[in-house]
Formats: structure tokens, C-alpha cells, sequence
């Protein structure tokens, strides 16, 4: 929550799980939609070394699905690997 603090006031903040999820979830609630609209264009931020998919609630069903077309699932990476290192910009040693 500490780091989603600097887009805006957050209003509440709740983490959960769904039954059998391999990932948790948290619905954020700022006091203002200006705090969100960078999420429109940015899809993930990195918050330590782990990367954090954004979706704002209000966004369509079909706007939702946009983001999930976008989404795959890596296997058999190196032991240890971070979201981090496989981020575009990384230089790995």
C-alpha cells in the first residue's frame, strides 16, 4: 500500500485471494480518478522486485480482456529468478 500512496489519497485498500489462486489481488480505492489515469497507458509497475499488473475497476470488460490478451505464463526459469530480471531494461550480470 506504501508505494501505491504516492499516485494519490488512497481511500481503502483491501488484499485478497480467490480460492485456489496462485496470486493475490488488492482493489485500491483513491480519492480521486486523477490518481489512476497514468494506469491507462502503464499496465505494471515494479515495486521492489516484483512486477504488480494494474487494471482499473472501472474499465469494461472488454477493456479488461485487452490486458489479459497480453498475459502468458513462463516455465522452467533459472532458480531465483525475479519478475525483475526479466524486465526489458534490466542488465543481467
Amino acid at each position: 500500500m506504501s508505494y501505491f500512496k504516492k499516485f494519490g489519497n488512497i481511500t481503502s485498500c483491501r488484499i485478497y485471494s480467490r480460492k485456489n489462486a496462485k496470486v493475490q489481488q488488492a482493489r485500491i480505492i483513491y480519492d480521486s480518478a486523477h490518481s489512476i489515469a497514468r494506469f491507462d497507458t502503464q499496465w505494471a509497475v515494479y515495486c521492489f522486485s516484483t512486477c504488480l499488473r494494474v487494471t482499473p475497476c472501472h474499465y469494461t470488460v472488454d477493456q479488461k480482456s485487452s490486458h489479459h490478451e497480453f498475459v502468458t505464463t513462463l516455465t522452467q526459469l533459472p532458480l531465483n529468478t525475479k519478475d525483475i530480471d526479466l524486465a526489458p531494461s534490466h542488465q543481467g550480470s
